[in-house]
């Protein structure tokens, strides 16, 4: 069975929870994503910086497949070795975000939409 071998690659470029593996005769990104819209796991031919060849998959799996799991679906062996970093999966405070919103805004359209806030807007009615 052939190897592939897990990196320590950045890869940020890619949609979080991307993995980086040298496998024999190239590299390979496999991604297992979990949106509102699609989920899934997909694999695609990368080069040895993670940047993909295409962002058509060479494979995909239903939602709950593993990185290591589309991998042996593959015929790989997986080698990891790393660590991986806790997902923090936690909402942002709508308030600090608003604020953090209203602070990018030149002064006083910051301060027309703060003025405005919690008013219910009026329809016009048809003519």
């Amino acid at each position: 069975m052939p190897n592939a071998k897990r990196l320590n690659t950045d890869v940020a470029h890619w949609i979080p929870v991307a993995r980086h593996y040298e496998v024999d005769g190239g590299h390979i990104v496999v991604v297992a994503y979990n949106f509102f819209t699609a989920t899934g796991t997909e694999v695609f031919y990368s080069d040895e910086n993670a940047g993909p060849f295409s962002m058509q998959p060479i494979a995909k799996f239903p939602e709950g497949t593993t990185h290591d799991e589309a991998l042996a679906n593959m015929g790989y062996t997986v080698i990891d070795s790393l660590v991986d970093q806790p997902v923090v999966d936690t909402v942002p405070d709508p308030v600090a975000v608003e604020q953090s919103v209203l602070e990018m805004l030149p002064p006083e359209i910051a301060e027309m939409v703060t003025s405005t806030v919690g008013e219910v807007p009026q329809e016009t009615p048809p003519a």
